[in-house]
């Protein structure tokens, strides 16, 4: 089944972001706190492919708008 998959392998891999986040943020605070801040509770909201597929998205977006193409327009 996809989703038990889904939560056997990918949902600990997203719950591990939260630490690394946080050690980013703690090496660069004035970087990555802005996105420290935004990102944080929505990886706790992720808890099924749909949820983790909006939150792809969702940081595609972000990485999009801070691309030099992104900030060009």
């Amino acid at each position: 089944d996809e989703d038990m998959l889904f939560k056997q392998k990918a949902l600990p891999e997203i719950v591990m972001l939260k630490p690394r986040l946080a050690l980013a943020k703690a090496r660069q605070p004035r970087k990555i706190t802005p996105l420290f801040e935004v990102i944080n509770p929505l990886l706790d909201r992720v808890e099924d492919i749909d949820d983790y597929e909006r939150l792809c998205q969702f940081m595609q977006a972000i990485m999009a708008y801070n691309s030099p193409q992104g900030q060009e327009a």
